[in-house]
């Protein structure tokens, strides 16, 4: 949900109710700022789901928890001071 609902609202989604892309160039930069961070999320958000099916005893997901927090707050900023310099 997180990919299907990140990509209708650059692109549309008629099934979520989301219109065709009607975003600003401002909407867009922001998007484009913020998908080094959305794509590490998206990684390690596979990456945990395969170590958790593995169901192996070893299998370490704290890497893969830890990149989605540290990337979050910059994908998901409350206001420009959280935002890394570009």
């Amino acid at each position: 949900m997180f990919q299907r609902s990140h990509e209708g609202l650059q692109k549309g989604d008629s099934e979520l109710g989301l219109p065709t892309n009607n975003n600003s160039p401002k909407v867009q930069q922001m998007f484009a700022d913020a998908d080094k961070y959305y794509q590490a999320m998206v990684k390690a958000a596979q990456g945990l789901l395969l170590a958790i099916d593995s169901q192996s005893v070893e299998a370490d997901v704290i890497p893969f928890a830890e990149t989605i927090l540290e990337n979050e707050a910059y994908f998901t900023p409350t206001n420009e001071s959280n935002c890394p310099p570009v």
